[in-house]
């Protein structure tokens, strides 16, 4: 993959969460067909911060079918430093480098289809599972998504009022379990760490009967949970092949930067 990156202005930003942005890029006309992407895939910039130039990749939180200009989402962590001056110093009107779409956590879409996507998201690791959601439900009326999205708690969801008014629109389609470390009170639904158990009683009380075994599962998020609940599918009985994962990972010597995800994309 080339490196080249192109310098886009910033549409727009904002604000998720306490410590999680969005920020919509401008794509110019020479070059929409290079930027082109598919539901699930990122986009890496590179930033001069204090002296030293840094490259992170973050993931695209829009659908090309139903948003104008493409977004990113980055939660802010304590000593990363892209994911700080991303959230810290940013604004609408400056630019930033950024490289082509990349990635292979991707959805491709097909009006005809009739499957049923689970979707299993930890933090900031929402951002691919959105854009294929959204992507699903504007390109494929016979299929359908259950999403499991693990937050601390009720303040660190991000999406919240996006995903109320999805869940609104497409009753029946689409269908949201939040879980929460930290549940507020009264709280019913799920609650505390995954395990394994927890995952095979998600599929069994919450997908229905057998017919997990036939959904396609995508899952995004710290890479602790994300072992678990592909641990817990697989004693389930899911195949390999309908699980789909995507793991940010830092850098190493040995690994080109440009086709990693970093850490502090999560935490």
């Amino acid at each position: 993959m080339s490196e080249q990156f192109h310098k886009l202005n910033i549409n727009k930003v904002v604000k998720e969460t306490e410590d999680a942005t969005s920020i919509y890029l401008d794509i110019p006309e020479e070059l929409k067909e290079q930027y082109t992407y598919i539901p699930g895939q990122y986009l890496t910039f590179e930033a001069e911060i204090n002296g030293e130039k840094v490259r992170r990749a973050y993931s695209l939180c829009t659908s090309p079918f139903t948003d104008i200009v493409p977004a990113i989402t980055v939660k802010k962590v304590q000593d990363g430093r892209m994911s700080n001056y991303l959230n810290n110093e940013i604004k609408a009107n400056d630019s930033l480098q950024v490289m082509v779409p990349n990635g292979k956590f991707v959805l491709n879409v097909d009006s005809a289809a009739q499957n049923h996507y689970v979707l299993f998201g930890g933090g900031s690791g929402i951002t691919p599972l959105m854009s294929i959601t959204k992507s699903v439900l504007e390109k494929e009326p016979n299929s359908r998504i259950t999403l499991i999205y693990c937050n601390r708690d009720e303040n660190a969801v991000i999406f919240k009022n996006e995903f109320v008014q999805l869940e609104q629109e497409y009753a029946g389609r689409l269908t949201i379990h939040h879980s929460y470390d930290t549940a507020p009170s009264g709280w019913d639904g799920l609650s505390g760490y995954l395990t394994e158990s927890k995952v095979a009683e998600i599929l069994s009380t919450r997908i229905g009967g057998a017919f997990y075994r036939m959904c396609h599962y995508y899952i995004c998020g710290p890479t602790p949970m994300m072992d678990v609940v592909k641990s817990g599918l697989k004693s389930s009985g899911i195949a390999d092949s309908n699980i789909n994962t995507e793991y940010f990972t830092a850098p190493t010597a040995s690994e080109p930067k440009e086709a990693m995800e970093a850490d502090e994309d999560f935490e």
